[in-house]
């Protein structure tokens, strides 16, 4: 084998990071979700789902005034950060 085909294959097994069999790769600590409980989460949707909280909302997002937003559901990271899913909807 060529001294260069020696040193890729020595790169690419260097980079690559072995998990035991049957053990779940390592989770992003913030990114995953926080578990919640069915009062947490109705707090949650019940607080992003006041007048308040859905006007803030629709003013960053630049929404008319004919166009309301309703909450579908919300999801909290284990850092803390909270993700709202709305669905818009426009009044006639």
């Amino acid at each position: 084998m060529s001294a260069a085909l020696v040193g890729a294959a020595a790169v690419l097994a260097a980079g690559l990071t072995a998990v035991p069999a049957g053990a779940a790769a390592p989770e992003p600590p913030g990114a995953a979700p926080a578990v919640l409980s069915a009062a947490q989460y109705t707090g949650l949707v019940m607080a992003a789902d006041t007048p308040a909280a859905k006007a803030r909302t629709a003013a960053e997002l630049g929404l008319g005034e004919r166009e309301e937003l309703q909450v579908r559901g919300v999801v909290k990271n284990r850092n803390g950060d909270t993700r709202t899913r709305y669905e818009r909807t426009a009044r006639c």
